[in-house]
Protein backbone atom coordinates (compact mmCIF):
# COMPACT_ATOMS: atom_id res chain seq x y z
CA UNK A 1 0.00 0.00 0.00
CA UNK A 2 1.53 2.90 -0.76
CA UNK A 3 2.12 6.31 2.00
CA UNK A 4 -1.17 7.93 2.68
CA UNK A 5 -0.95 11.43 4.49
CA UNK A 6 2.85 11.02 5.39
CA UNK A 7 2.27 7.38 7.07
CA UNK A 8 2.93 3.83 4.84
CA UNK A 9 5.62 2.40 2.97
CA UNK A 10 6.70 4.49 0.25
CA UNK A 11 6.26 2.43 -3.73
CA UNK A 12 9.22 1.10 -5.44
CA UNK A 13 8.62 2.32 -9.11
CA UNK A 14 9.42 -0.74 -11.77
CA UNK A 15 11.20 0.54 -15.05
CA UNK A 16 7.36 1.14 -16.77
CA UNK A 17 6.45 3.78 -14.28
CA UNK A 18 9.58 5.76 -14.60
CA UNK A 19 9.11 5.77 -18.35
CA UNK A 20 5.45 6.88 -18.34
CA UNK A 21 6.21 9.62 -16.07
CA UNK A 22 9.30 10.89 -18.15
CA UNK A 23 7.04 10.75 -21.02
CA UNK A 24 5.02 13.87 -19.65
CA UNK A 25 8.09 15.33 -18.74
CA UNK A 26 10.25 18.44 -20.73
CA UNK A 27 13.66 17.86 -21.13
CA UNK A 28 15.10 20.19 -18.41
CA UNK A 29 12.75 18.08 -16.11
CA UNK A 30 13.88 15.24 -17.43
CA UNK A 31 17.20 15.90 -16.77
CA UNK A 32 16.54 16.90 -13.30
CA UNK A 33 14.13 13.98 -12.08
CA UNK A 34 16.68 11.37 -13.59
CA UNK A 35 19.76 12.69 -11.32
CA UNK A 36 17.53 11.91 -8.61
CA UNK A 37 15.98 8.90 -9.18
CA UNK A 38 19.22 7.33 -10.08
CA UNK A 39 21.35 9.59 -7.30
CA UNK A 40 18.99 9.63 -4.86
CA UNK A 41 19.40 13.10 -4.39
CA UNK A 42 16.93 15.61 -3.13
CA UNK A 43 15.27 17.90 -6.36
CA UNK A 44 17.44 21.31 -4.21
CA UNK A 45 21.10 19.26 -4.90
CA UNK A 46 20.05 18.87 -8.33
CA UNK A 47 19.14 22.07 -8.94
CA UNK A 48 22.29 23.22 -7.52
CA UNK A 49 24.50 20.87 -9.59
CA UNK A 50 27.13 23.24 -11.44
CA UNK A 51 29.61 21.55 -14.46
CA UNK A 52 32.54 21.38 -12.35
CA UNK A 53 30.82 18.54 -9.77
CA UNK A 54 31.04 15.96 -12.85
CA UNK A 55 33.81 14.33 -12.45
CA UNK A 56 34.28 11.41 -14.88
CA UNK A 57 31.33 9.32 -14.76
CA UNK A 58 30.97 10.41 -11.17
CA UNK A 59 28.40 13.62 -9.56
CA UNK A 60 30.09 15.30 -6.49
CA UNK A 61 27.31 17.04 -4.60
CA UNK A 62 29.37 19.46 -2.51
CA UNK A 63 28.80 19.90 1.35
CA UNK A 64 27.36 23.33 0.79
CA UNK A 65 24.68 22.15 -1.29
CA UNK A 66 23.57 18.67 1.18
CA UNK A 67 21.36 18.41 3.68
CA UNK A 68 23.38 16.82 5.92
CA UNK A 69 26.51 19.39 4.82
CA UNK A 70 28.79 16.08 4.28
CA UNK A 71 30.77 15.64 0.74
CA UNK A 72 29.53 13.00 -1.23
Amino acid sequence: MPKNNRHGQADIWDDQQFEAVMKELSPKMKAVFSICYFTCCRVSEALQLERENIVGDRIVFRKRTTKTKQTR
